[in-house]
């Protein structure tokens, strides 16, 4: 449920993102960059929200192994990638945007995977 809202909230921003860029500034610069990380990124928000579920229920029964190692992959890549990108001039806005979508589906389907795998028994 929490992936399917999300996934809804994504989505929307995805296609609208005046409705929530637009309630911060009125700046245009700033709400060009804000509508693009929202197009961009927008489809990662049910990864991310997948994978931030799992994690939370796998605190709760004590096997949080798995998740943790997803959210360390996240950070890699965005380590890696960053640096990656960092080396070649810092790349633009929408290379670091396309990043963190890259790192929002790696945690969702990482800590799926490793959810899956854990003995529950």
């Amino acid at each position: 449920m929490s992936a399917l809202a999300l996934a809804v909230l994504g989505l929307t921003v995805m296609w609208l993102p005046r409705i929530w860029s637009g309630m911060f500034t009125n700046d245009a610069a700033v709400l060009a960059n804000a509508d693009l990380y929202l197009r961009t990124t927008g489809p990662g928000f049910a990864f991310f929200g997948f994978g931030l579920t799992l994690y939370f229920a796998s605190l709760g029964s004590g096997r949080v192994l798995g998740p943790i190692l997803a959210g360390s992959a996240r950070l890699a890549l965005v380590a890696i990638g960053g640096a990656w990108l960092a080396q070649r001039g810092g790349g633009s806005p929408s290379s670091l945007f396309w990043l963190a979508l890259a790192a929002m589906v790696v945690y969702g389907v990482a800590t799926g995977w490793a959810v899956r795998r854990t003995r529950w028994g």
